[in-house]
């Protein structure tokens, strides 16, 4: 899998860094061709329990002004889906690396371990500053 003498910064979890390559979710990437790395913490569930939040508001409204108390209990359901969407978001957040290149970015990883992936993106660090000789 690897050379003979290449250097391993990191390997577990199905995950391998090397000072030429990493292997991230199965797919092989040249670490010579990383321009930056960076972590990312979803925000998708936030964004849903907003969503879900304003049309249970909506509908809350609505059903106060045509006195149809089914559509406030249902506005009243969705409040609580969205109040429960992010406090699970926060409990539960997963988080991506981002793998910039020069002509795109790609989201190469993801886990609900922050610590794990803030691991592979310190290999990941180690191995493009070897590579580019830049003392630290």
């Amino acid at each position: 899998m690897t050379e003979k003498n290449e250097k391993i910064y990191f390997n577990s979890n199905n995950v391998l860094i090397t000072e030429t390559k990493a292997l991230l979710s199965g797919k092989p990437y040249m670490v010579e061709n990383i321009v930056s790395i960076s972590l990312v913490k979803s925000v998708k569930k936030v964004r849903e329990a907003l969503i879900l939040s304003a049309i249970g508001i909506i509908l809350i409204l609505i059903g106060l002004i045509s006195s149809a108390s089914i559509v406030s209990i249902l506005g009243l359901v969705f409040v609580a889906l969205g109040i429960f969407n992010f406090i699970w978001a926060n409990v539960k957040p997963i988080y991506y690396i981002k793998l910039n290149f020069s002509d795109n970015n790609i989201i190469a990883y993801s886990s609900e371990d922050k610590k794990f992936t803030q691991e592979i993106i310190d290999a990941l660090n180690r191995a493009i500053l070897d590579k580019t000789d830049i003392p630290v």
